[in-house]
């Protein structure tokens, strides 16, 4: 079973007012009792997302050393 069964207990959710908030990944607001979406994630999980990018980015840094080096 999900533990993020609604908008309020996702990792996304960022409350405005009351009873209402806005989802950071669909970026539209959102009401906290909503039934969550299929991209909730807990608030708990660590993120991977970012793990490609600095992958990605420690290349380039690699890239503009050895082009450095050479110069």
């Amino acid at each position: 079973m999900k533990p993020t069964l609604v908008c309020r207990n996702c990792r996304y959710y960022l409350p405005e007012g009351r009873r209402g908030g806005v989802c950071q990944k669909l970026t539209t607001p959102v009401e906290s009792h909503w039934k969550a979406c299929s991209l909730a994630s807990s608030p708990f999980n660590k993120s991977c997302e970012n793990i490609e990018s600095i992958a990605i980015w420690n290349q380039q840094i690699d890239q503009n050393l050895e082009v450095v080096s050479l110069i």
